[in-house]
């Protein structure tokens, strides 16, 4: 049975840390077989490969025996297959060196992909990553966008109460940093942010996510 595990950048920062960037954490969804198919008004309902499925458990497993070099290979197979889970789960592990060198760039560039195949914890991801301005430019509107982005992707109705619970971990975790980003933008800022998280919602907030 899949086992989903979930890395999601986390509104805490470590104290006694130079680094401004905040702290990534895996996040495990329950064991479970994925009973009925994804589905949304733009996309016809498909089911994960099994070969992409065994792919993402393996790497899972690897994971928590904390094997991270076998959980990034077994997880870039899984995302090759069409897994944004893994992208977003491979994000973690390349922006934080687990498994091999840090290659923060690749990183953002997983969860960027992840992102636009609407994924909520890769949205969030990216918007602590522009706010704080770690490896990419900081950019306040395209954080802030992002983090909505995160909030409005989180409501969609995931397919079990572990699943739920997440995506409620990922809303509020995005709606508190949406509170915290108001005191950061002039009014022409959040004029500009408010029109790119539109976009961004229309665009990959209601995309179907698979594992």
């Amino acid at each position: 049975m899949p086992i989903r595990c979930i890395a999601v950048v986390l509104s805490v920062f470590v104290f006694g840390c130079a680094s401004d960037h905040s702290t990534i954490q895996p996040l495990e969804r329950d064991p479970r077989k994925p009973e009925s198919p994804v589905v949304t008004s733009s996309q016809a309902a498909k089911f994960p490969s099994p070969a992409r499925i065994a792919s993402y458990n393996k790497g899972v497993e690897a994971h928590r025996v904390q094997d991270y070099r076998a959980a990034r290979e077994h997880w870039l197979s899984a995302a090759k297959a069409g897994s944004a889970a893994a992208l977003n789960n491979l994000g973690y592990l390349f922006f934080t060196g687990k498994g091999g060198d840090p290659d923060p760039h690749r990183g953002i560039a997983f969860w960027k992909e992840a992102a636009a195949r609407g994924f909520p914890e890769s949205q969030l991801n990216l918007g602590k990553v522009f706010e704080t301005g770690k490896f990419v430019p900081q950019d306040l509107v395209e954080a802030y966008a992002w983090y909505r982005c995160a909030a409005e992707g989180a409501k969609v109705s995931t397919q079990t109460s572990s699943e739920q619970e997440l995506q409620r971990q990922v809303g509020r975790a995005a709606n508190e940093a949406i509170s915290k980003m108001l005191g950061k933008l002039s009014t022409d800022q959040f004029i500009s942010a408010e029109q790119r998280a539109n976009r961004y919602i229309r665009s990959y907030a209601l995309r179907n996510i698979e594992t």
